[in-house]
C-alpha cells in the first residue's frame, strides 16, 4: 500500500511537469530526489499534512488560471498518480502537558494541477505523530503513541468534518453499512482519505488535530512533531503570502520550573508562569519548514518530586464522579539505587517470526543484558511447539554465563516449523503456540530455583511430556497443601528474597485460545503470593497478536507493555527499508524503563477522606528511573490538602513523600487521560467480556473525541453546493439512475482505528506480521486496469494517420477479424458498464 501510494506520487510530480505557469515562471517547483537511504519511491512518502489531487485521466492536468491547451494523452492512470497540491500558508500549535501533546495543524492548499471546467478526488494524509530517537526520525506511534482527533475541510463553502458513532448506529445506516471504508493507514501512522470531487482551481483550508505521547530521555521531555514539507508543495508566484507559524505551549500540571534544552526551530518564549511557559515562531518565509519540530525542555528538580490534580467533570460528562491525576517523576538525581533483578525472559520462536523480527529480538536479549549488574540473575524460556531452556536455574549476570546465553540464542532462537505435526501427538494441549500459562508458570518455577538453592530441596526440571509440575507449583505457591520437598523452608526463602524484583519478560507475535484463562489465573496467584510478586512486562509485534490481552497481563503484573505495531502490510516496509531495528530499539527501551525501579510497591493513602477510587491502571506501577509514573482515575469524597505517597527503596527502606494537591488549570483531565483509560477500559472490557464496559469505552470516545475499538469514524458534509450548470444537471439525472440518495452522499464511511483483538488464524498458521492475503477480486480489477493501461499506451504511440494508413492496407481478412475484435471489445465495455448500473441498485 505505501509502496504503491509512493508511485502514484511518482508519476503525479511527472504529470505536473506539463503545467505551464505563466511567462517568466518555472515550469515546476523544483522536486527534491528521495533521501539515499530510502528506496527511490518510498521517499515520496509524506512527513507532514499534506493533500494530494488524485488524477486517474491525465488530460485533466493543466494550471487553472493559465490554461497551455496541453495535446490529448491517451490512456488511464492505474492506479491514479497523486500530484502534491501546493500549500499557500501553514500554521502549528501543540500544547504540552504531563506526558501528553496535543497537537493542530491548519493550512491551505490549492488544486493547482487540475483545470477549473473539471473535478478529482483530493487524497489528505496526516501522520499522526513523530519520535526522535538518537537523532533518527520514525512516525511514531505506529504503536498507538499517535490518535486521530478531529480533521475539518472548508472547500467554498463545503465544509466537512469528523465524527465518531457506535457500531450500533453505524449498523443501522444503509450507507454506512453497505460502504467500504474510506479511511486507511500507509506505512506508520499516515492516515488518509479522500474528499470526493473538488473543482479545479479550488482552495481547501484543512484543519487536523491529534494527540501523542512525549517521551522521557535522560531527564527531559521530548517531542517531536512531522512537519518536514518538500519543495515541490511550495507555490509558484511572488505574490502570494508565504507564511508559517508555530506555537508550542507547555504545561507541567506542577508548581516547578520549566526549562528549556533543545529546539528544532527559532521559537522565541512569549510568556512564563509558575509551571507554564508559551514559545512563538511566525515568519514570512521563502521556503516551507524542511525539519520536524523537536523540542525538549525539563521540569527542574533534583529528588522525586511530583503533585495531585483534581477536576470536577463538566455537565455534559455521562460520569459525575471528581477526576484526580498523579505524577510522581524520578527526579534529575542519579544516586537512588536500582533494585537487583531476577530476570525470565520469554521469546516467541514460532515459524512467523522467521527472518528479521526473531533477529531482532535477539539482538534486543542481546543488549538487554548489558542492563544486567552482576548481582542480578537471568533466564531464557524459547518457545514455539516446544519449550527451550537456557538453564534449569536462573544463572547470575557473570561474564561468562552472559557468553553461553549468547551463544545459547544463536543455536536455540530459530523459527522453525518441523516440531508442529509431532507436537500434537505429544501433547494435545500445546499448538503452534503453546499455552502461555505454562509458560508463566515455568517462568516463576525458574525464579523460584534460584530461590530455592538448598540441598535437601530438590528441584523438578520441566519435562514436555509431564504437566504435573505446573500444577504442583501453583498449588505450592498458593498455599495448597502437596506434597514437595521443604515447601516450608521455600516459603521462608521466598519471604526473604524482597531485596530484587521477579521480572517475567514476554514478546511474542500471536494470539492464543487461553488468553481470558491465562490472566485470571495469573491474578489468582499474583493476588495471594506472599512476596514480592513478579513484574509482568509484555510486547506485541504486529497486529496479529492480541495487545489488549498483553496489555491486560502487564496490568496485573504491575509491569509494562508496549508493541511494535503498524498497520496493514506497512510493518514489513518499516522493517526493511525505514529501520531495520525498530523492534530490537523498542524492547531495549521497554526493558530499560522495567529494570531501573527505584520505587517498588507504590501506595496512595487515600482510605480516610476518599469514599471510592477508580485507578488507571488498577494496580500502581513501580517508579522507574527512566520514566515518570502517572496514575488517573475517578473518586468519590474529598481530597485532603496532602496525599502520602509511599513505597520501598531498593535498599529496603520505606520511603514516603507528601503530594500536593491543587485543582488543575487550563487542563482538561478527562481529554488529557481519554487515550489511556479508553485503552485500559477496553482490556478490561475484552477480559470480563462485559457489554456495559464496551458502552463504556464508546460513551468515552464519542465524549472526548479519541477512536476506540467500539466506535466508527464518519466524515461528515454540510454547507451548499454550487449552483450546477447545464451539462452538471445532466450529469446528476444520470447519477439518480443509480438510486443514491442525496443525504447518503453528504456521508463518508472512514472506518475504524482501532488495532481490534488479534488473529488467530494468521497465528495457527504462523503467518508473519504485515502478510496480508489479497482478495481475488482486487487481484482481478487490478489485472484488467493493466492491460487497459498497457493497450492505452501503446495507442499513444500511434498517430492517427499512421493508423489510418495501417488500416488501407490490410485485407479483407485482417479487416474482419479487427471489426469482430472491435466490436467483442464494445460489447465487453457494455456489460461492465451494466454491470455498474445494476450494482447500484
Amino acid at each position: 500500500m505505501a509502496t504503491e501510494f509512493a508511485t502514484s506520487v511518482d508519476y503525479g510530480l511527472t504529470l505536473s511537469k506539463r503545467i505551464y505557469y505563466g511567462k517568466g515562471s518555472a515550469t515546476s517547483p523544483p522536486v527534491m530526489a528521495p533521501p539515499v537511504m530510502k528506496r527511490e519511491q518510498e521517499g515520496y512518502l509524506p512527513e507532514a499534512v499534506m493533500v494530494y489531487a488524485v488524477v486517474p485521466d491525465p488530460e485533466v492536468v493543466d494550471n487553472p488560471d493559465v490554461p497551455s491547451y496541453q495535446p490529448y494523452v491517451h490512456g488511464k492512470c492505474v492506479p491514479p498518480a497523486l500530484i502534491p497540491l501546493h500549500m499557500h500558508g501553514v500554521s502549528m500549535e501543540a500544547d504540552c502537558c504531563l506526558d501528553t501533546a496535543y497537537v493542530t495543524v491548519e493550512g491551505t492548499w490549492r488544486v493547482h494541477c487540475v483545470t477549473t471546467s473539471r473535478k478529482c478526488d483530493c487524497r489528505i494524509a496526516i501522520p499522526l505523530g513523530e519520535q526522535l530517537i538518537n537523532g533518527r526520525n520514525l512516525p511514531g506511534n505506529v504503536t498507538g503513541t499517535g490518535s486521530l482527533l478531529g480533521v475539518e475541510v472548508d472547500i467554498a463553502g463545503r465544509l466537512f468534518h469528523t465524527k465518531l458513532i457506535t457500531e450500533e448506529d453505524a449498523e443501522f445506516q444503509e450507507n454506512v453499512a453497505k460502504t467500504k471504508p474510506g479511511g486507511r493507514f500507509l506505512r506508520g501512522q499516515i492516515y488518509t482519505f479522500k474528499i470526493p470531487q473538488v473543482d479545479g482551481g479550488s482552495t481547501l483550508s484543512i484543519k487536523v488535530n491529534w494527540s501523542q505521547k512525549l517521551t522521557y530521555e535522560e531527564g527531559q521531555l521530548c517531542l517531536s512533531v512531522p512537519f518536514n514539507f518538500p519543495g515541490y508543495v511550495f507555490p509558484v508566484g511572488k505574490k502570494i503570502s508565504k507564511r508559517e507559524k508555530i506555537q508550542l505551549n507547555v504545561n507541567s500540571g506542577l508548581s516547578a520550573v520549566i526549562e528549556c534544552k533543545c529546539t528544532s526551530h527559532p521559537l522565541k518564549e512569549v510568556s512564563r508562569g509558575a509551571g507554564k511557559a508559551s514559545f512563538l515562531y511566525e515568519a514570512q518565509v521563502p521556503a516551507w519548514s524542511s525539519s520536524h519540530l523537536k523540542f525538549s525542555y525539563t521540569v527542574s528538580s533534583d529528588d522525586l518530586f511530583g503533585g495531585i490534580l483534581l477536576q470536577s467533570p463538566s455537565l455534559h460528562d455521562f460520569d459525575q464522579r471528581q477526576m484526580f491525576c498523579l505524577s510522581l517523576f524520578p527526579g534529575k538525581s542519579q544516586s537512588r539505587k536500582v533494585f537487583r533483578k531476577a530476570v525470565v525472559f520469554l521469546v516467541d520462536i514460532s515459524g512467523s517470526m522467521r527472518g528479521d523480527l526473531l533477529e531482532n529480538a535477539k539482538n534486543a536479549l542481546l543488549a538487554s543484558f548489558s542492563n544486567l549488574s552482576l548481582e542480578d540473575s537471568f533466564n531464557i524460556i524459547a518457545f514455539n511447539g516446544e519449550i527451550r531452556l537456557f538453564s534449569s536455574s536462573m544463572e547470575l549476570a557473570s561474564k561468562g554465563a552472559i557468553q553461553n546465553a549468547t551463544q545459547w540464542l544463536n543455536d536455540n532462537l530459530i523459527a522453525d516449523g518441523g516440531t508442529e505435526i509431532l507436537l500434537p501427538l505429544k501433547q494435545v494441549r500445546l499448538s503452534y503456540h503453546p499455552s502461555i500459562t505454562q509458560l508463566l508458570e515455568l517462568t516463576v518455577a525458574s525464579i523460584l530455583t534460584c530461590i530455592l538453592r538448598t540441598t535437601e530441596g530438590v528441584f523438578i526440571p520441566y519435562h514436555d511430556t509431564h504437566m504435573e509440575l505446573p500444577g504442583y507449583l501453583m498449588s505450592f505457591l498458593m498455599g495448597i497443601n502437596v506434597t514437595w520437598p521443604n515447601q516450608h523452608r521455600a516459603l521462608k526463602l521466598l519471604s526473604d528474597t524482597s531485596e530484587s524484583i521477579p521480572l517475567i519478560f514476554l514478546i511474542t507475535d500471536g494470539t492464543v485460545e487461553d488468553e481470558r484463562a491465562i490472566c485470571n489465573e495469573m491474578k489468582s496467584y499474583l493476588t495471594s503470593t506472599r512476596a514480592i510478586s513478579p513484574r509482568i512486562c509484555t510486547f506485541g509485534i504486529g497486529s496479529y497478536c492480541n495487545h489488549y490481552f498483553l496489555q491486560m497481563l502487564a496490568q496485573i503484573g504491575r509491569g509494562h507493555y508496549d508493541s511494535a505495531y503498524h498497520p496493514g502490510n506497512s510493518f514489513l516496509y518499516v522493517l526493511l527499508y525505514i529501520w531495520p531495528d525498530f523492534v530490537e530499539y523498542r524492547i531495549q527501551r521497554l526493558f530499560s524503563a522495567a529494570s531501573s525501579v527505584i520505587l517498588a510497591g507504590v501506595t496512595l493513602d487515600t482510605s480516610k477522606h476518599v469514599d471510592s477510587l477508580e485507578l488507571f491502571p488498577s494496580h500502581v506501577p513501580d517508579l522507574s528511573s527512566g520514566s515518570p509514573l502517572i496514575v488517573s482515575g475517578r473518586y468519590t469524597g474529598t481530597f485532603p490538602d496532602y496525599v502520602k505517597v509511599s513505597g520501598t527503596t531498593a535498599d529496603m527502606t520505606n520511603f514516603a513523600i507528601d503530594l500536593k494537591v491543587q485543582n488543575a488549570k487550563d487542563i482538561q483531565l478527562d481529554r488529557l487521560f481519554a487515550r489511556r483509560q479508553i485503552d485500559m477500559l477496553t482490556a478490561r472490557a475484552w477480559l470480563s467480556e462485559s457489554k456495559e464496559l464496551e458502552d463504556k469505552v464508546a460513551k468515552m470516545s464519542i465524549q472526548t473525541g479519541f477512536p476506540s475499538e467500539y466506535t466508527q469514524m464518519l466524515l461528515l458534509k454540510s454547507g451548499k453546493e454550487p449552483e450546477p450548470v447545464l451539462m452538471q444537471e445532466i450529469l446528476n439525472k444520470i447519477d439518480l439512475l443509480k438510486k443514491v440518495d442525496s443525504s447518503n452522499q453528504n456521508i463518508i464511511f472512514l472506518g475504524s482505528l482501532g488495532v481490534g483483538f488479534g488473529n488467530m488464524k494468521a497465528t495457527a498458521e504462523n503467518t508473519p506480521p504485515g502478510f496480508e492475503e489479497s482478495k481475488s477480486y482486487e487481484a482481478a480489477d487490478l489485472l484488467v486496469k493493466v492491460a487497459s493501461n498497457c493497450c492505452g499506451r501503446l495507442i499513444d504511440h500511434c498517430c492517427c494517420m499512421c493508423f489510418i494508413q495501417t488500416c488501407s492496407s490490410m485485407n479483407k481478412q485482417c479487416s474482419i477479424v479487427l471489426t469482430q475484435l472491435c466490436a467483442a471489445l464494445a460489447c465487453l465495455e457494455c456489460v461492465n458498464c451494466c454491470f455498474e448500473l445494476f450494482e447500484c441498485f
